[in-house]
């Protein structure tokens, strides 16, 4: 309660298109996505945290789900609804697979479990297991490790796995309705091999399968009995095959692969017909629309519509990581750095995108807006880039002899950018000279940046001894230290500075067996380094932390899913706010104090309106 917006849609894992070829299913983050493939806009998400796996029913009516939370959903498609929820276990998920008569579902876990589900009635049918291993050996299931991969023969009868087993990962065929093991697909040379992907043309028994050394192998599972050499090769590429994928007349063969390129396949001739490239990472996963003529494909931060004639890149859908987030001093835009290697500029009133900076050649790990507005500071894991935020343009590109510049920080009169590099180097770039100076501590490594109202810079360093102190970095003078109980340890990177009222915050946890896991925000004075106030409330690791500007309140973001927001003047127990998928890697409040923005791990930003939030908890109090 309280999240008025969501920015960014969360980190795509697969893509299937619904058979009338009029829905695209797109998995993500933070649940599966519902695009209509005439106009990409997104319908609806059916919520669900992790989704590693997804198939639509051949009838179109269902769509199953599957997350590496452990959870499995089947989804009334029409209404968004979960109709059920099936073979819930302690198992990550890795694959799911409808059988042809839309009865049942196969679900490939951990553990190397295989099993099968009747659609109707959400009762377990089946476990897939057999003799397995060596010669001799018995095994409870046939795979030992995941099962990542399942494609079913177009006629319902066989099913094919892929999963880990000792040696490596496999292929073995099942017999659907018995659950009787078949066979074991070895190479022409007789020796195993890591399979990644797997998939049954629609109109044969022929069965491809993608390699992790790049070959793409077909074997016709009607003249093998059983199949031990696999029949054809399409040729091998440098660079594993993640995924594959049928045409609908069974004539084409799309394959993605590692090196972020997709290739298609005449399997009339064995020939490769053509490279797609524009993935800037892995292929995740490819399907054809069921008319044959586009071919979707997606990597972690996009889907691609390509022509699959042409080869023309038809359409993208953007699903970018959103990794760290700014609010600009008035209050109305917001800057994101991207796992896409661009920034996005948002409109905080409405939540929409107005516009992306590109520039970078990596992701963008930390943004910062100067304190008039005009610019905007970002960093990537080598450079750090300046930005007129007015007209897009790049003013200017820092590089250091250092990767990983991070920590951005503005001076208050925006004369001085400070940032650090992991070897806990300070350099200070003075926007007028547009020189940078260099600044180090022998002996201690930088923990947080900031600077005092009046403009110097200071750093919190760590040392040998389990104290902290506070460095003077222009003029090199230590100006106090914090002494840490030895029952006590820091989170190196969890620190708050409010200049507003003297008050430094860290994260403490208990060193002793009994409380390990008790995490707590710990207040210091920073003129005397005394520990003032103790907060409690967190039940796992604390991320971030940032005080309001008017240093009335705290946030601090837990690797639970949550954020804490305390009221330092009246409060003693913090308000929870609860919305994120994964564990919360940032909080920042807007100028004016009355917005949060909280940034995830599932790749997302959610804005709280706190005035909301505090009305709620109040209503909630009260009750």
């Amino acid at each position: 309660e309280g999240a008025t917006a969501r920015l960014g849609k969360g980190t795509i894992s697969k893509i299937a298109y619904s058979p009338d070829g009029t829905r695209l299913a797109v998995g993500s983050s933070i649940g599966v996505w519902i695009y209509d493939t005439e106009s990409n806009k997104a319908l609806d998400l059916f919520p669900m945290y992790g989704v590693s796996c997804l198939a639509f029913s051949p009838d179109g009516k269902k769509l199953v789900s599957g997350s590496k939370t452990h959870h499995i959903i089947l989804w009334d498609v029409t209404t968004g609804e979960p109709l059920r929820h099936i073979g819930e276990t302690h198992e990550r998920v890795y694959s799911v697979a409808f059988s042809p008569d839309n009865r049942t579902v196969a679900i490939g876990r951990d553990e190397g479990n295989l099993t099968l589900w009747d659609t109707e009635t959400g009762n377990h049918i089946r476990y897939f297991s057999g003799m397995g291993g060596e010669e001799g050996s018995i095994l409870p299931f046939e795979h030992t490790g995941p099962v990542h991969c399942l494609a079913y023969s177009p006629d319902g009868l066989t099913l094919a796995s892929g999963g880990y087993y000792d040696r490596g990962t496999e292929v073995r065929l099942w017999e659907a309705t018995t659950g009787e093991h078949l066979g074991l697909l070895i190479t022409e040379a007789g020796e195993m091999d890591s399979v990644d992907s797997i998939a049954f043309s629609p109109v044969r028994q022929i069965l491809a399968v993608g390699w992790s050394d790049g070959a793409i192998s077909l074997s016709d599972i009607k003249t093998d009995e059983p199949p031990k050499t696999l029949a054809k090769s399409l040729g091998t590429m440098r660079h594993e095959v993640l995924c594959l994928a049928f045409s609908t007349d069974g004539m084409l063969l799309a394959s993605g692969a590692w090196d972020s390129t997709v290739r298609l396949w005449d399997l009339k001739t064995n020939k490769l017909i053509r490279t797609l490239t524009g993935h800037k990472s892995k292929v995740l996963s490819v399907a054809f629309s069921p008319d044959g003529k586009t071919l979707a494909t997606c990597s972690k931060e996009d889907v691609r519509l390509w022509n699959t004639e042409g080869g023309e890149n038809r359409s993208i859908i953007n699903h970018f990581a959103i990794l760290d987030v700014a609010f600009s001093p008035d209050g109305k835009t917001l800057a994101s750095g991207n796992d896409d290697n661009t920034i996005s500029l948002w409109d905080k009133k409405s939540a929409k995108r107005i516009n992306t900076l590109i520039g970078h050649t990596k992701r963008v790990i930390d943004v910062v807006f100067s304190p008039h507005g005009e610019t905007l500071a970002s960093a990537d894991y080598n450079n750090v880039l300046l930005w007129n935020v007015r007209t897009g343009e790049n003013l200017h590109t820092l590089s250091t002899s250092e990767n990983y510049n991070y920590s951005l920080v503005f001076s208050p009169d925006g004369e001085t950018l400070a940032f650090k590099c992991p070897s806990s180097t300070v350099h200070l770039y003075d926007t007028q000279t547009k020189k940078i100076t260099t600044h180090s501590k022998e002996k201690h490594w930088v923990i947080h940046l900031t600077f005092d109202p009046d403009g110097q810079p200071h750093a919190l360093l760590g040392g040998k001894n389990r104290n902290r102190s506070l460095w003077n970095i222009k003029t090199d003078e230590l100006l106090y230290s914090l002494t840490v109980p030895k029952t006590k340890r820091y989170t190196l990177d969890t620190t708050a500075f409010n200049p507003n009222a003297n008050v430094l915050a860290t994260e403490m946890r208990d060193n002793t067996p009994v409380s390990r896991w008790n995490n707590a925000v710990w207040l210091w004075d920073t003129r005397t380094g005394e520990h003032i106030r103790t907060l409690t409330g967190h039940l796992s690791g604390i991320s971030r932390m940032a005080f309001s500007s008017d240093g009335e309140q705290l946030a601090s973001g837990g690797h639970d899913e949550t954020v804490l927001l305390w009221d330092l003047k009246t409060e003693i127990h913090p308000r929870i706010l609860i919305g994120h998928k994964d564990g919360v890697s940032n909080v920042v409040f807007s100028p004016d104090s009355k917005t949060l923005a909280s940034t995830s791990d599932d790749g997302t930003v959610l804005l709280w309106d706190l005035n909301k939030v505090i009305a709620n908890s109040g209503e909630n109090r009260g009750k």
